[in-house]
């Protein structure tokens, strides 16, 4: 995953989390990250694609801070 994919999907993510996943719309998204929806639509193909990246990236969030507490017992 590039870094610019990454910010995308971490500001995305504190989108949803502030306002649901259902109210957030791909133009409040590309006018909040201050790009394109162009550009957006570059990295992901749809919402539910951007959807579904998210979801992945904090399932391993999640198991990366797991292996972190389980490495310290």
């Amino acid at each position: 995953m590039n870094e610019e994919l990454k910010n995308i999907l971490e500001k995305v993510h504190t989108l949803y989390q502030k306002y649901g996943i259902k109210s957030v719309t791909m133009d409040d998204i590309a006018k909040e990250l201050g790009i394109s929806k162009k550009t957006l639509y570059n990295h992901v193909k749809d919402k539910r694609e951007l959807v579904e990246k998210i979801s992945e990236m904090v399932i391993e969030m999640a198991k990366s801070h797991g292996n972190q507490i389980k490495e310290k017992d």
